[in-house]
């Protein structure tokens, strides 16, 4: 399958409730690349490359994980670039 990348903004109570961390455990487990950070304006972005399936199994597992938290997840899809060689937390 393809590898893809997206972009997705998380809105909500997202920062300072684990949720980059689970981000992390789950795009590890999903052997996804890329990064995740908070933004000033308190939402996270989620870089993510790999097959879509898996992307999107990503923000569904999120959503399950943390539902009080996720106000909103708006993906942008785009070719991957493959710069990255894991997925990463930045701070």
């Amino acid at each position: 399958m393809p590898v893809e990348r997206a972009k997705i903004i998380f809105s909500g109570n997202v920062q300072g409730v684990g949720f980059r961390y689970t981000a992390h455990r789950i795009a590890e487990q999903k052997e996804l690349k890329g990064f995740v950070m908070n933004l000033s304006n308190g939402d996270v972005m989620a870089i993510v490359e790999g097959e879509r399936n898996d992307i999107e199994v990503l923000m569904n597992l999120l959503r399950e994980r943390m539902p009080n938290y996720i106000h909103d997840a708006r993906a942008e899809w785009h070719t991957a670039t493959g710069e990255f060689d894991s997925f990463e937390i930045k701070f």
